[in-house]
């Protein structure tokens, strides 16, 4: 029996911090929040551009604007905009934007930029009184690029209300977010082409291979559009891989614990499922008897009471639970010391607690730790296990179709990296080969000229090019050449 102290250290050493953001890939570092009342600043610094200060598009309302298919704000200027998307279901998201252009007249080649998340971010907590500025777009622009990233759908509207859950969605809404802002730079900024990129890191890699397949639902925003490359990075868009090395390096109930986390969120993005609320999770709905089947009534009982309660009500049933304190009206979720706090209490509140049975059923315990090559690699697709097929559907790397709308890419994956896979990366190199794609760049990657490691946010810091950057430069001067 493994004892508490092993347990407990999982959740305190990494599990429990990581519960929204890396399951699907995690990426701190891509954004720096700005407040929305000083805009961006668009003057000298490492993240402000040479253009106007950047502020949000005002009264934006998708009723005042006839979107079609694709971008459709107006605004031939760097900065940070709203864009409206139409999903396939017809009905629109608003997504934000920040551009950011090099020196001179233009036009210039656009790459789009792709975003891992945090907690906060998979969870869409984050306030509406805030605007995004992305690290990369700087980078891309110094380079010599129309420089768009893309912050996903929900990111900068207000924290979800108690009694709602926008979850991170489905990647293909996302994929459709990424080539949508590919049309408004071609169609409404000054310096935009027809020639477009798609580079995406951690989580990133998901929607960016996504957004080449072959998808009814994606082929209205890809239309007219020129890739000539995608650029993936951190990861190898295989939720099933993700979520096996993390079980692998610490097989614990805590560790079951924490990664069930997901299973909501990949049972939402299968179904479609845009929000949650907490009657979702009834066992008498599709949903709730899918979440039935992996997890045990404990476990949805911490996350539908972590999802659905704001801190200063936990802090006021638990004293204990200071980071909890002065969270009103805002999901216990939103914060992460909130978060963590809970779900320790909660799990040493189990007499069972070191045993998994307690947080997982038998099919959640089998979606969990399915990974271990070479003998299971692939569930197929008709697994009876709904919380592989939900992983399944959502990884490109097994559901994705050609013929590719591109004949390039390039793959990055340090051997240091904690998303470091070898086979999950070949599995992805073949899908990308099997999709058509003729051109599959993937260099060894392992430390800098100082020898210092290359790792999971390193790939696309100029200072160290040889851990990415210069890769990225090579591969989309090349795939611009002509």
């Amino acid at each position: 029996m493994i004892g508490i102290r092993m347990a407990f250290r999982a959740l305190m050493a990494g599990v429990v911090p990581l519960l929204f953001a890396c399951f699907a890939g995690c990426n701190t570092d891509p954004m720096i929040i700005v407040d929305s009342a000083t805009g961006l600043d668009g003057g000298e610094g490492p993240d402000g551009g040479t253009g106007p200060d950047a502020t949000a598009d005002a009264g934006f309302d998708p009723a005042d604007y006839d979107p079609g298919i694709g971008a459709t704000l107006a605004a031939e200027v760097d900065g940070t905009h709203q864009i409206a998307v139409r999903r396939p279901d017809g009905e629109l998201d608003t997504v934000w934007i920040q551009v950011l252009s090099p020196d001179g007249p233009g036009p210039f080649p656009t790459v789009v930029y792709a975003h891992g998340l945090n907690n906060t971010g998979l969870t869409n907590c984050r306030p509406a009184a805030t605007t995004f500025i992305s690290n990369r777009t700087r980078t891309l622009a110094d380079a010599g690029y129309l420089a768009v990233a893309v912050f996903y759908r929900h990111i900068g509207r207000d924290a979800p209300a108690l009694d709602e859950l926008r979850f991170r969605d489905n990647q293909i809404w996302d994929a459709s977010a990424m080539l949508s802002a590919a049309r408004w730079a071609r169609d409404y900024h000054a310096k935009g082409t027809n020639r477009v990129a798609l580079l995406g890191t951690s989580m990133g890699t998901w929607p960016t291979t996504w957004a080449i397949s072959e998808h009814a639902d994606l082929a209205p925003h890809q239309e007219g559009l020129e890739v000539r490359t995608i650029v993936t990075a951190a990861e190898s868009a295989n939720e099933i891989s993700n979520v096996g090395r993390k079980w692998d390096r610490d097989p614990v109930a805590g560790t079951g614990l924490g990664l069930s986390f997901g299973l909501p969120w990949w049972i939402a993005a299968h179904r479609k499922m845009p929000t949650l609320v907490a009657a979702d999770f009834d066992p008498s709905t599709p949903f709730g008897a899918d979440i039935a089947t992996l997890l045990t009534p404990a476990t949805t009982n911490v996350i539908v009471q972590l999802i659905f309660t704001d801190g200063q009500s936990l802090f006021d049933a638990i004293p204990t639970l200071t980071e909890c304190e002065g969270i009103v009206g805002v999901s216990a979720a939103c914060t992460d010391g909130c978060l963590e706090q809970f779900v320790v209490h909660s799990y040493l509140q189990e007499p069972a607690r070191e045993d998994i049975a307690t947080w997982l059923e038998p099919a959640g315990l089998e979606a969990l730790s399915y990974w271990d090559p070479p003998s299971s690699v692939d569930p197929g697709a008709d697994t009876a296990n709904v919380g592989l097929a939900a992983q399944r559907a959502m990884s490109p790397t097994y559901s994705a179709v050609g013929p590719a709308r591109t004949a390039r890419a390039l793959h990055l994956l340090s051997i240091n990296d904690s998303h470091y896979d070898a086979t999950s990366r070949q599995i992805y190199q073949d899908k990308l080969a099997a999709m058509g794609i003729e051109t599959i760049t993937s260099p060894d990657i392992d430390r800098d000229s100082t020898g210092a490691r290359c790792d999971h946010l390193d790939y696309l810091d100029p200072a160290r090019p040889m851990c990415g950057y210069a890769a990225v430069i090579t591969e989309l001067t090349t795939a611009f050449s002509d």
